[in-house]
């Protein structure tokens, strides 16, 4: 199968509470851990409550709709890591 798998077990038919694949190998090393997302991503073991799209060195451009243009009150900037990680970060301090 190389197109989605979701929720509670996955094509190797480990247990999963509430985690959601897709793509190739999506979330195949995950293998613990809950509320994860993974979309074109192996994951990381033990891992919890993390969104992983993509993976680093395939996928080389991001396209989000719905964010340029749009006003929010108090905002912060958003950083992007050498390993893909998004953070933020005060916009006085850019």
């Amino acid at each position: 199968m190389r197109s989605a798998t979701q929720a509670y077990k996955d094509r190797r038919g480990r247990n999963r509470t509430r985690d959601i694949a897709l793509g190739y190998w999506a979330r195949a090393d995950l293998t613990s851990g809950v509320n994860n997302i993974a979309i074109g991503n192996r994951g990381f073991a033990g891992e919890s409550n993390h969104i992983r799209i993509g993976t680093v060195g395939v996928q080389r451009h991001t396209f989000l709709a719905g964010i340029s243009g749009a006003t929010v009150a108090d905002g912060v900037g958003v950083v992007v890591g050498t390993d893909g990680h998004l953070g933020t970060v005060f916009l006085r301090t850019l």
